[in-house]
Parts: C-alpha cells; structure tokens; sequence
C-alpha cells in the first residue's frame, strides 16, 4: 500500500508543478463593440459638406482579430476592420479604444469611455440620433497650426459626422445613408 501512496504522492506533486502556458486574451467591452464592430456588407453614404458629393464607405472584408507580441512576455489584441471608400480606410478596436484612420486625418482616436461630452440628441441630414458621444482631438503641426477633428459616434450605428479644420479649411462628412450589419 506504501507503493501506492509513493507513486500518488509523485504524481500529486508533478502535476501541481506543471508550468502550464495560459493564454491570456483581453476582451473587447460591449459598448465598445456597439460602438464600432461591424460585419462584412456594412455601408454608410456620407455627405462631403464642402463639395455637396456624396462619398461610400463600407466594410470590405470580415473583421479580424489579431494578436502581436508586446513588451516581452505581453501581447497586443485587437479587432481589425478594413473599409473601402471615403472617409474611412481603417478601424482597430481596443479594450480601452477604437483607432479609427481616415482619409481627413491620421490615425484619429475615439473612446467611447472618454468621450468629451454626450449628447441627448442630435439632427443630422434630416436624421434624430441619440445618445451621441462627441471626440474632439486636436494636434500641432511643424507649422505650429492647430488641427481640430471632431467625431460623432452613436452606438449601433457608428460615426454619424466627422469634420476636420485646418488653416481655415473645414471638411465635414455627415451621415446621409447606413446599414449596419453587427
């Protein structure tokens, strides 16, 4: 019996030191995949407010998760969405963000989580939209001229207005048009 309780005893304590390889995987919140996350097929028809023509975005290629190595033993998660189009060339979801790339500037950063104010509603091109978070990133170029972009972002729907000023300059998309597929 002393057999038994050695070769258990082994076992027990081989299997509790075990180093084993989990994989940790950061998961995208809920509101920001309301936010952002949409499906193969998804469009929006944006009116260009400077020129009065309207632009066609929409999601080429499913989304795709992807996984990088980051600082050592870390990885870096995301959400890639790929749109053909204007405004919008590329989309990353985060845990904590959305990058969003456009044709109106680099690389412009929502968070729906640290937006800078929300509001209750908001006509756009006959449209009512509702709970509409408002981003507005601001950057200096070498020039030391200020470059505004102002995004709006409703849940389920997605950027319902983006518009950029530069030396004077002020292009602004607005939703005319969309479906949504999530």
């Amino acid at each position: 019996m002393n057999y038994y309780k050695c070769i258990s005893m082994i076992l027990l304590i081989s299997l509790a030191s075990c180093n084993r390889n989990k994989e940790v995987h950061n998961y995208i919140p809920q509101n920001i995949k309301d936010a952002a996350l949409f499906e193969k097929n998804s469009y929006w028809v944006f009116l260009n407010e400077r020129t009065l023509e309207a632009d066609c975005t929409y999601v080429k290629f499913d989304p795709e998760f992807f996984s990088v190595p980051y600082m050592g033993n870390s990885t870096f998660e995301g959400i890639e969405i790929l749109f053909d189009g204007k405004p919008f060339i590329t989309e990353t979801l985060h845990v904590d963000f959305v990058d969003l790339e456009t044709t109106l500037a680099d690389f412009h950063v929502i968070t729906d989580s640290n937006n800078d104010e929300t509001l209750d509603s908001l006509y756009i091109n006959a449209n009512k939209f509702f709970k509409v978070s408002h981003h507005r990133m601001t950057m200096l170029t070498y020039a030391n001229d200020s470059i505004i972009v102002d995004s709006y972002l409703v849940p389920h729907v997605g950027i319902v207005k983006l518009s950029k000023r530069e030396l004077g300059t002020d292009t602004t998309y607005s939703v005319l048009r969309w479906k949504v597929i999530q």
